[in-house]
């Protein structure tokens, strides 16, 4: 894969993205998710684990990334034969977890505003518009759609932290306790179990070529990860302060219950989920516009398509056929559990595979050299 356009993504910008692209939709599965799985309010720890352990792959990638800046990971790979093999497999490995997420997306989606907002309008209906809209927004290529994430993250952050907050005088912290009552095993299995709602780093894979290598540098990418490490863990805390373990449990989407908690003074606001619901648009609206994206890219390089309207309408078909094969939600969240684990699989064998090469051309090189030079 190689540059589309001569367009530089700063390193505040790329954070931004990464923000992004990761706030999909764990925010509101985060908290049902973990206690279901490790039937206990420790899971706020698990995510502080898990937020250290994303940060240090993205150290080790950014550190891969600097010995080949202005290429991407796959262009670096296919300048050697075993390499060329190895790039086009796992090519098209991300093509099936990229359509995979794309088509996860766009089902939760239209499951959450049907059950909230639209409860009349058909799943396909919904789907079928917000994939439309993405579509779109992945014609103004990278550019594009790295702007439409510097103008909605802010407001969503910022209208997440107030619901938050007001929230804040009804919590009873004392379901929070008693803190690693089970032991440590509980925790260490919900760090296996929340590893989709910190997917969108292997966007680095593909879009640090758009970096300068003076801006090649983990900090402000890393300081992106703490934050929404930060958002995660209080949002599970208000949740589970708020419902208690076994509610949250028994809840499908509790982040979107714990808002109607919220009691606003004179009550001149009512139905304050669909304010939470509406800012969420905006977030999975960024995500899957993204992945949408490098998708397109991923195709059109390894296959060598030139007519991208063509092959977006492609993507875009597959993607809503895939969304509708789980038929229930708890089919729905096991589809989401394997696209976690091959998304956390091919970042992590991305890294492999990178340090591996540039190890071995490095030892060649240095065999090649004439001796006493």
């Amino acid at each position: 894969m190689g540059t589309e356009d001569n367009y530089q993504i700063a390193p505040l910008e790329m954070a931004i993205v990464l923000m992004s692209v990761i706030i999909g939709v764990g925010i509101l599965t985060i908290p049902r998710g973990l206690t279901a799985a490790i039937d206990s309010p420790d899971g706020w720890i698990s995510i502080a684990i898990s937020g250290i352990i994303f940060m240090i792959l993205i150290y080790l990638y950014v550190r891969l990334q600097q010995q080949y800046p202005g290429q991407s990971f796959f262009s670096y790979l296919e300048q050697g034969k075993l390499g060329k093999w190895m790039a086009n497999l796992m090519l098209i490995s991300f093509i099936v977890y990229f359509i995979s997420l794309l088509a996860f997306e766009a089902r939760v989606l239209a499951f959450v505003v049907k059950m909230y907002l639209l409860d009349r309008t058909p799943s396909e209906v919904l789907a079928a518009i917000i994939l439309l809209t993405t579509t779109y927004a992945v014609t103004k290529g990278v550019q594009g759609v790295v702007h439409l994430s510097l103008m909605f993250l802010p407001i969503t952050i910022f209208l997440v932290v107030i619901l938050l907050i007001a929230n804040l005088p009804n919590i009873e912290i004392e379901r929070m306790l008693p803190v690693m009552g089970d032991g440590v095993m509980p925790v260490i299995q919900g760090v296996s179990e929340i590893s989709l709602s910190f997917l969108g780093i292997e966007i680095l894979i593909f879009w640090m070529m758009y970096m300068k290598k003076p801006d090649l540098r983990a900090f402000p990418l890393n300081i992106a990860i703490g934050f929404i490490t930060l958002i995660y863990i209080a949002t599970f805390i208000i949740v589970v302060s708020l419902l208690g373990v076994e509610g949250t449990q028994t809840i499908t989407f509790p982040t979107v219950e714990s808002v109607k908690e919220i009691e606003v003074p004179g009550a001149f606001f009512e139905r304050l989920e669909s304010l939470m619901i509406t800012i969420w648009l905006m977030t999975i609206f960024n995500t899957m516009a993204i992945a949408e994206l490098i998708t397109l890219q991923i195709v059109t390089s390894t296959f060598r398509l030139t007519n991208k309207g063509l092959v977006l309408a492609i993507i875009t078909f597959i993607t809503f056929i895939i969304a509708f094969i789980p038929v229930s939600i708890a089919e729905l969240f096991t589809f989401a559990d394997w696209i976690g684990w091959l998304g956390v699989s091919l970042f992590c064998t991305s890294i492999m595979v990178g340090y591996l090469t540039v190890w071995f051309r490095k030892q060649k090189r240095n065999s090649q050299m004439p001796r006493g030079m």
